[in-house]
């Protein structure tokens, strides 16, 4: 910068507007590399289409896994619930029911159709009968030759 200062002189309007065109020119090509407004407000506009259909994705993801939580929930309660009542856990995928005390009312409602009923023995195959000890003889060869000689 070891130029002299040189006044300018102008004379015409034309010779005005050159030496701003040309000091604008200098000027311009200093902000040559940066990012002109308009791609910088198509830029946000891209940065903001990105992160609401990232949100987007995120928020599904969510809903889907807070509902496969929900239904593990529910499984883990069925299964709790029917092992309650008595019943076989295979048993458990079967419940209906909204919430835990319709699926109670169900167990239990399955429960009482499989209570098996304990019938008891007509007799007692081992205990006492009465007569001699050669009817009882008799009376054990005939049902050892029913049991197939046993």
């Amino acid at each position: 910068m070891s130029e002299e200062f040189k006044p300018v002189t102008i004379s015409t309007q034309d010779e005005m507007d050159d030496l701003f065109k040309e000091r604008l020119s200098r000027e311009a090509k200093k902000y040559e590399s940066y990012t002109s407004p308009d791609a910088l407000t198509q830029l946000k506009a891209d940065y903001e289409k990105q992160i609401s259909d990232l949100k987007n994705a995120a928020a599904t993801e969510k809903a889907a896994y807070d509902a496969k939580i929900a239904q593990h929930e529910a499984d883990a309660a069925k299964t709790r619930i029917a092992i309650a009542a008595g019943l076989d856990i295979k048993y458990a995928s079967r419940l209906v029911g909204k919430d835990e005390k319709e699926w109670k009312a169900d167990a239990e409602a399955l429960a009482k159709d499989f209570k098996t009923v304990h019938v008891p023995p007509l007799a007692d195959p081992e205990g006492p009968v009465t007569g001699n000890s050669a009817e009882q003889a008799a009376l054990k060869g005939m049902l050892s030759q029913l049991n197939g000689g046993n």
